[in-house]
């Protein structure tokens, strides 16, 4: 099993979106994948679930609840969720709570996709303790420049201290073909040696109305632009594991 973190330390880089996708993706190709909701706005779990009051969430894991109770299927074949809650902006528990879940279910999922929240509270942290890889979208702007100098800090401090093998990876998305966009990532890539993958995702309005229709873009638009990155960005993933 292979635990993937997407994860960013500013909002609206298309995390979320990221996890759905590629979530999505991989399990169309045939393997069995669990998400987990790991951010308090609980957008994936929008996406794919729906939350009502006797729903375990990730917030009741944190409170001792088996993982067990706590994974739903989704209306997709091999896709399945611990859904997000509000209640996490509150979670309490031990950092490693979720890696140490995660290992009662290795034998049932080939991936796991977590999408964390953009910042480093406990969930984010727990998520980069569980995970192989943390994948990073990063648009390319001064805000997502500062930001990911920020969180690769706390990268180098979670490798430290829990997780000396986290592997980590950046990609550039919402990408405008802006010439600002052009020289910003010019300019980081000859100052900073960060990790950065060859694929580019592009914006494309087809990422907004998917969500208003809560689907994956490849069950949304299957010929779209954007579709084809995020079927790309997944192709490179799984590339990366052989």
């Amino acid at each position: 099993m292979k635990v993937f973190a997407i994860g960013s330390y500013k909002g609206g880089t298309g995390k979320t979106t990221t996890t759905v996708n590629l979530a999505y993706n991989v399990s169309a190709k045939g393997y069995r994948v669990l998400v987990i909701d790991a951010d308090p706005q609980a957008n994936a779990t929008y996406m794919f679930a729906r939350v009502n009051d006797n729903t375990y969430t990730l917030a009741d894991l944190f409170a001792g609840a088996k993982i067990g109770r706590c994974i739903y299927r989704t209306k997709y074949d091999r896709l399945d969720i611990v859904k997000g809650s509000s209640k996490m902006e509150e979670a309490v528990g031990e950092a490693d709570c979720l890696k140490e879940a995660l290992q009662q279910v290795r034998q049932k999922y080939d991936y796991v996709f977590i999408d964390c929240h953009p910042s480093m509270q406990l969930h984010t942290i727990a998520a980069m303790i569980a995970a192989d890889e943390l994948l990073v979208p990063f648009e390319l702007d001064g805000y997502g420049r500062n930001g990911l100098i920020i969180l690769d800090d706390y990268i180098k401090q979670i490798k430290d201290q829990y997780n000396p093998g986290l592997e980590y990876h950046i990609f550039i998305s919402k990408y405008a073909g802006r010439a600002s966009q052009d020289r910003l990532l010019s300019g980081m890539i000859e100052k900073y040696n960060y990790p950065l993958l060859s694929k580019i995702v592009r914006y494309r309005e087809s990422v907004n109305t998917s969500i208003e229709a809560r689907k994956p873009l490849s069950k949304h638009r299957r010929f779209d632009a954007a579709t084809r990155d995020y079927q790309e960005l997944t192709n490179l993933i799984l590339q990366m594991e052989k």
